[in-house]
């Protein structure tokens, strides 16, 4: 099988957190945000484990803390691809990281270039 990725990928460890669902339109109720296991990163991606599965195609706001970094960044990512990790009950995920106005791409690419040095 020929490797499609563009990018190196970085093993990392690190918390990602995801908003499976967004807080109601009168702010009483809140949203979901689950917290994941980083494997490894990207200029453009991330690859978590996390302990249920989420559509391919699903757009997400998330937010990636490593070890390299002071703050939480905020990205927008898509559910590229999720599968049963072998060993565990959880679920291996991989996410394309996408410019968007409020996130927080350009520190994030600057991060991982500065690692694959």
């Amino acid at each position: 099988m020929k490797d499609k990725r563009r990018f190196q990928r970085l093993n990392r460890q690190g918390k990602v957190y995801i908003e499976v669902s967004a807080r109601g339109a009168s702010g009483d109720e809140p949203g979901e945000v689950i917290s994941c296991d980083c494997i490894d990163a990207s200029l453009r991606g991330l690859r978590v484990s996390m302990d249920r599965p989420v559509r391919v195609g699903a757009i997400f706001h998330i937010g990636a803390e490593l070890a390299e970094l002071d703050d939480t960044l905020y990205l927008a990512a898509e559910v590229k691809w999720c599968r049963p990790m072998d060993t565990s009950t959880n679920y291996c995920v991989g996410f394309e990281l996408y410019q968007a106005s409020d996130s927080d791409i350009d520190a994030w690419q600057a991060l991982v270039e500065q690692l694959q040095l």
